[in-house]
């Protein structure tokens, strides 16, 4: 997080903070792995948590502020069964990928003064591909699960993107902007390629879930100005895939 606070004749302040997080939890069998047993766990838990905070203050004659938050995050969770891996169980037979995303920005101004400006920013990304926020589980050509009960599960327990943005300008001549940005691109999966083999003597459950999904974007503005102008723009993007 960032503070920026000013003062004097002409005040000019500036806070900027960017906060990026990135993980890729990944298990794999590798090709010709053969693992037998009663029961069988593999499980793979990625939890992230990107927070950026940005406040800035100030009074002068001329008083321009910005303040600028970022939170950017990649979390992956993936579990691979290479080609030829063979898992047998004689009871139980669980592959579980879950995952934990959160961020959160945050940006605020307030400037006072005879001529004044403010601007706010927050931009909270899971943004780019599929890539920055995958749960998955993949089996290759000739991989192979053998159990009793057998489940397969991709779960996005939470996914979480917030972006505030408040700008508060008091001048004879003021202009104040916020815009807020919540962007998320998810894919949760369960994926079994051309060849791969899976046998269940009792059942065979596969899931892909998101239990929680949260996805914000909050722009305010508050202009005292006896002339100005004032722009918010507030944007929130979801794609969230289960397949």
């Amino acid at each position: 997080s960032t503070t920026g606070v000013g003062g004097g004749f002409v005040d000019l302040t500036a806070a900027t903070t960017r906060a990026e997080s990135k993980a890729n939890t990944n298990l794999t069998f590798l090709a010709g792995a053969n693992l037998t047993a009663t029961d069988i766990v593999a499980s793979t838990d990625a939890r992230v948590t990107v927070f950026g905070v940005s406040q800035g203050a100030g009074v002068g004659f001329v008083s321009l502020g910005d303040a600028l938050a970022r939170a950017n995050a990649v979390n992956n969770s993936t579990i691979l069964v290479a080609n030829g891996a063979v898992l047998t169980a004689r009871d139980d037979l669980s592959i579980t990928s879950r995952t934990i995303s959160e961020t959160d920005a945050v940006a605020s101004v307030g400037n006072g003064g005879v001529v004044g400006a403010a601007t706010g920013r927050g931009f909270s990304n899971f943004d780019g591909s599929a890539e920055t926020a995958l749960t998955r589980v993949n089996l290759r050509p000739t991989a192979e699960i053998d159990g009793g009960a057998v489940q397969l599960e991709a779960v996005v327990e939470k996914l979480r993107a917030r972006a505030y943005a408040e700008t508060d300008a008091a001048a004879v001549g003021a202009n104040a902007d916020a815009d807020a940005r919540a962007i998320v691109n998810s894919l949760s999966e369960v994926l079994l390629q051309a060849s791969s083999i899976i046998r269940g003597s009792q059942s065979v459950v596969l899931t892909t879930e998101y239990s929680e999904t949260d996805n914000t974007s909050y722009a305010s503005s508050d202009l005292d100005a006896v002339g100005g102008s004032t722009d918010i723009f507030s944007y929130a993007y979801l794609d969230t895939r289960a397949k």
